[in-house]
């Protein structure tokens, strides 16, 4: 792909590893935050030059740390090219003996999109959504956390700051600028972050054009080498993979006085709800190149999620919190445990077919049906996996915390039944539902801490209890925590902690291939929910997060609390427990709460008596509003 660049480009370039150079002579060691998308490229490009020129002359160089965060529901092709990038990178690190090390990080298991949202029921942040949370959670706080933990291990050994470089630029969009300059981001300054890391916007002040000219001057097929040699030989996949977003049209750059069309398709997450009514980037690389088409289901599984937004029938109708005055909110809030299975039955539905289209296209390609091409080769091997054997012990465990269902071990049933061929796909003939006028008004029921009238069990295993005072000689016991809604200690069941909540691996495996025996499903059919939860705790398939088990625990009781709220009620769901809640007067308005909320909120006044006896003005005695 002949490209010429702009006359001046190596001028910004050169500017840029001045800079770069600058602050590592300095002494500050430096991270790269990289996606391997077109704007952190062109830093990660001049990043490595700066340290290459350095070295060359001898000097002394802090650590660069190259940062990459996988949100593990990227694109698939996308994902593809920066695993292929990543391992490129190191190689050349390798080669090149470069003090550059490359940092891998992923959200919190908590945060990610299959427990949150198929798991916990909340909801996808839309295009009318008030945040983007979503990008916060899983990109923007594993890389700060990555940098806090590079921080702290490197105190002491580096003369200044750690500083990040970022590919952000004032020419992306009016709202980055706008917040570019809310912060003080300049090419040539340091700001910090919301986390106090100094960051330095080395490319803020390039156009979209001066980016591109910069990468399509790196190839090594030119006859002078090009502009830089780096990691890459090109960046021509990177350029393809623009243009295949872009229904087909690029940004080639012909030189002064020639057409300067640029290339700003956008790379999300494979379901990007944020993106709208459609997601143009993922459908015009399905309708540009055949070798995409796998990508068409996930696309289908996006769409879904936006026509579904409104639609409160999928809506879990009772709420999670209790105020302050003993209220919990009674109305459409996030995702009802019916649709949460319908998602999941989609997605372990697509996971499935991608490997029977995987092993069906190695067949052909074996047979000579298909020509061998790497994108062919490359197609042989299944191009996702959603629902991993983590990701399904979270979603379970999610469910069974709930009490979202009543037997135990729910979405591994789903899964064994889907294995067995019963595929699931989203409806063809599903209207998108328009946003009701009005909104179902909030109500709210007295709950007190989900104690009103219903006694539940949480995460304790009475029997183990008993077992553990004197029937069981093998060292099992039980354990307690404090739970400060009911002022004072509750038992619970075994379990291990760790730094923040986890799925063992092996574990996740092993319990799966053991779920998946027959025998096993009719065996556990019968058990419940809070006998699934405790039994994943118990065995070590989910890790508590540091101090958070009481949190868990009155997930659970919570779960409970509805879910034979329910049941005493003779009711289908919680959908029509809401109805029944709210048709029955037992509900109070949102103005009725609010009003209960300020007397919970109110301090007890009291007498002060004086020494003789008499009574002062009264004084404040504070009190536990909880």
């Amino acid at each position: 792909m002949t490209v010429q660049a702009h006359t001046n480009i190596e001028d910004k370039a050169e500017k840029v590893i001045d800079r770069i150079k600058g602050l590592i002579l300095k002494g500050h060691p430096l991270a790269v935050a990289c996606s391997f998308g077109k704007d952190s490229s062109v830093v990660l490009v001049l990043a490595l030059e700066a340290v290459k020129r350095l070295k060359a002359e001898g000097q002394h160089i802090p650590t660069v740390y190259v940062t990459h965060s996988n949100t593990g529901i990227e694109t698939p092709s996308m994902d593809y090219y920066t695993q292929v990038q990543i391992e490129t990178l190191r190689e050349y690190i390798e080669q090149q003996e470069l003090p550059v090390e490359v940092v891998e990080v992923e959200p919190l298991l908590s945060s990610t999109f299959m427990y949150t949202v198929i798991g916990k029921g909340k909801l996808p942040r839309f295009v009318n959504s008030g945040s983007r949370d979503c990008s916060v959670d899983w990109k923007v706080l594993p890389q700060q956390r990555a940098l806090k933990r590079i921080v702290a291990e490197t105190e002491g050994q580096y003369k200044e700051e750690l500083v990040s470089l970022v590919g952000t630029r004032f020419d992306e969009s009016a709202d980055r600028a706008r917040r570019m300059a809310e912060r003080g981001d300049a090419a040539d300054s340091l700001t910090r972050d919301g986390q106090g890391v100094l960051s330095c916007a080395c490319i803020a002040d390039w156009a979209m054009t001066d980016v591109w000219a910069l990468l399509m001057a790196c190839d090594s097929k030119r006859s002078a080498g090009g502009l830089f040699e780096t990691f890459v030989d090109s960046f021509d996949w990177t350029l393809q993979l623009y243009k295949d977003a872009n229904e087909g049209v690029c940004a080639i750059i012909t030189g002064d006085g020639g057409n300067k069309a640029a290339c700003g398709a956008r790379f999300g997450c494979a379901f990007c709800t944020p993106a709208g009514a459609s997601d143009k980037s993922l459908s015009a690389m399905i309708e540009s190149d055949p070798q995409y088409e796998y990508l068409r289901p996930v696309n289908a599984f996006r769409d879904y999620l936006i026509a579904t937004q409104w639609d409160m029938s999928k809506r879990n109708w009772v709420g999670r919190r209790v105020s302050k005055a003993g209220y919990a909110q009674i109305g459409p809030d996030g995702y009802s445990p019916a649709f949460r299975r319908e998602l999941l039955s989609y997605l372990i539905t697509m996971d499935l077919d991608e490997q029977d289209r995987a092993e069906e296209h190695t067949a052909k390609l074996i047979a000579g049906e298909i020509e061998r091409t790497p994108a062919n080769e490359r197609l042989c091997d299944p191009q996702f996996e959603y629902v991993t054997p983590v990701m399904l012990a979270a979603i379970d465990f999610a469910w069974s915390l709930e009490n979202a269902f009543q037997d135990a071990f729910v979405a591994y049933g789903l899964y064994a039944d889907i294995k067995r061929g019963r595929r699931h796909y989203p409806s063809a003939d599903y209207v998108a539902a328009e946003r009701p006028q009005p909104l179902p008004a909030k109500r709210f029921y007295k709950v007190d801490a989900f104690t009103n009238g219903i006694d539940t069990d949480g995460l304790r295993d009475p029997w183990l209890e008993v077992a553990a005072k004197g029937f069981r000689d093998d060292g099992i016991t039980y354990m307690s925590v404090n739970a400060p809604d009911l002022d004072r200690r509750r038992n619970v069941v075994p379990f291990i902690e760790a730094q923040a909540m986890e799925v063992d691996a092996t574990e996740a495996l092993l319990f799966l291939d053991w779920y998946l025996d027959p025998e096993i499903q009719v065996a556990t059919a019968q058990h419940s929910a809070r006998a699934g939860a405790c039994f994943m705790l118990e065995r070590g398939v989910i890790r508590v997060g540091r101090g958070k088990m009481y949190e868990m625990d009155y997930a659970a009781r919570r779960g409970q609390y509805w879910e034979q709220m329910v049941y005493d009620r003779n009711c289908m769901n919680r959908i029509e427990l809401a109805q029944q809640l709210i048709n029955g007067g037992e509900t109070i308005s949102e103005a009725e709460h609010k009003a209960l909320l300020q007397i919970a909120d109110k301090p007890e006044e009291g007498p002060n008596m004086d020494l003789f006896g008499g009574i002062n003005e009264p004084i404040i005695i504070a009190t536990d509003a909880a």
